[in-house]
């Protein structure tokens, strides 16, 4: 006996629609008033891979910190398009650790970083982290400063050849997800 196709669930239905109109904010609305965080959350490690796709999306942008697990264990589904959405979820839930504040706060560490205010980025983690040691986001943004320091000083020091250069990036980014799938 041959195997019925899998019907779609609307979950699949909001993801397709989606899809085709790029319209989050729509997305966001339908899939909050019918599926709560925690089925989204199994939802992601269960069904079909348009499913988990919907599910993994929908958990990033309705999810909080405590949905992180089920967004780590996504990082490890053999669909790549899951686990990239699991990867940005997981950037957005970071975000959201902590009261507002310290959640603002961890926001302008990633702003300082990217304007290249590495000094002024570690002197605002420090003082975040003095009130809570906790938020996995300001830890973060304070080893990307440090880095960006290092990197800094190390670049005037001994400048690498440009065959060199050209692949770090990759590299560091490979050697950072092997580290996120050890744990």
């Amino acid at each position: 006996m041959s195997q019925q196709p899998q019907q779609p669930t609307l979950l699949d239905r909001f993801y397709q629609d989606f899809l085709r109109s790029e319209r989050s904010a729509d997305f966001v609305d339908r899939v909050s008033r019918y599926y709560s965080l925690e089925t989204l959350s199994e939802l992601v490690a269960k069904g079909s891979r348009t499913t988990r796709r919907a599910a993994a999306l929908a958990v990033g942008f309705l999810g909080d910190y405590s949905a992180i697990e089920s967004l780590g264990r996504a990082l490890h589904d053999n669909d790549r398009a899951v686990r990239m959405l699991a990867d940005h979820g997981l950037r957005q839930l970071w975000y959201r650790q902590g009261l507002q504040h310290e959640q603002l706060m961890a926001r302008r560490l990633a702003r300082l970083n990217t304007r290249g205010l590495h000094e002024q980025a570690l002197e605002l983690a420090r003082l975040t982290l003095t009130e809570n040691d906790s938020l996995a986001e300001v830890w973060n943004q304070r080893a990307l400063a440090h880095y960006a320091l290092w990197k800094r000083s190390s670049r005037i020091s001994r400048p690498l050849p440009r065959q060199r250069r050209l692949y770090r990036f990759g590299a560091r980014d490979a050697i950072a997800k092997m580290a996120i799938s050890k744990r």
